[in-house]
């Protein structure tokens, strides 16, 4: 039986989601990925195939790369595109409609590389005071998001995706569902279950018992767009550069205030959610002036020297 193009796709993205429990967001990223590429191999093909995907060559993925570079799209954009390609082609041969994958012996652009953005203790402060420019319940749900954000150091699509049974309020904590399906648990602080109380209290009083999502006056979900948006206003008013503030930033924040009052990178991998700890070390290179000091505080000789 002949299997379409757009089938591949379907089949695809099904077998990972349930063998992954990869996100919606996810879902939609390798879709668009694989169509645009579809796209490009039905411009740029001499033959019409029923199938392109499976007489696809190494020349023509390198093409469709030297074109995203025409089209100026960054290093990072490309990895992610040729990595969701990589993906379907490994699945496509697991699954016996390929014999080989047209990508195994392609590298990736070097990206650049960029230390995570974040802001000082004293703008975080500034961020969560700042959210009265709202007005109700606006200010009330900004604040939630942002000391949730910061207390835990969730991504935005776990805590858009939060619902009432995934907070323990009495043990002070939140169970969650991360990247891959991977569930964690991650520690509240004593001022975010305050605003999740306040949440709460006014969610009753709307009627809305069954979910903690952060609802707009018309009843729809309150988005990421929506959140940065609102973010960057708060930053405007707090006198924050708002180019180097967003939901990501705040998670940047909390794991590098945490690495700097003492919290070991297990400790910290496991509260981010992340897979390899290499993701996290990238924050021990945030704040050299840091490292500077506990090298002064704590290496013997330098040590030895202040007491000469």
């Amino acid at each position: 039986m002949k299997i379409s193009d757009n089938k591949f796709i379907d089949y695809f993205i099904n077998a990972i989601t349930a063998e992954n429990g990869i996100s919606y967001n996810t879902q939609i990223a390798y879709r668009n990925d694989l169509i645009g590429f579809l796209k490009f191999l039905k411009n740029n093909q001499s033959k019409d195939y029923f199938s392109f995907f499976t007489h696809v060559k190494e020349k023509q993925i390198i093409d469709c790369i030297e074109n995203w570079k025409q089209k100026l799209y960054s290093p990072k954009t490309i990895n992610r595109k040729l990595s969701s390609i990589n993906h379907f082609m490994s699945w496509m041969v697991e699954d016996g409609y390929r014999d080989d994958n047209p990508c195994q012996n392609l590298d990736a652009p070097k990206l650049p590389y960029n230390l995570p953005k974040s802001l000082s203790e004293n703008e975080m402060v500034k961020l969560l005071e700042n959210c009265n420019i709202f007005e109700f319940p606006d200010n009330l749900r900004m604040k939630v998001s942002i000391e949730i954000l910061y207390s835990c150091g969730l991504r935005i699509s776990e805590l858009l995706s939060l619902h009432k049974s995934n907070i323990d309020l009495k043990q002070k904590i939140i169970i969650l569902k991360g990247k891959g399906g991977k569930e964690r648990i991650v520690p509240i602080t004593s001022m975010a279950v305050k605003e999740i109380i306040k949440w709460n209290e006014f969610c009753h009083k709307q009627g809305s018992f069954d979910s903690f999502q952060f609802l707009s006056e018309n009843q729809r979900k309150f988005t990421r767009q929506k959140f940065n948006k609102n973010l960057k206003k708060i930053a405007l008013t707090s006198g924050i550069n708002i180019e180097k503030v967003s939901a990501h930033t705040i998670r940047h924040s909390f794991a590098t205030h945490m690495l700097n009052r003492g919290a070991d990178l297990r400790s910290l991998q496991l509260l981010l959610g992340h897979a390899d700890i290499s993701s996290t070390q990238i924050y021990t290179k945030t704040r050299p002036e840091r490292l500077s000091g506990l090298l002064n505080t704590v290496h013997p000789l330098a040590m030895n020297r202040k007491k000469d």
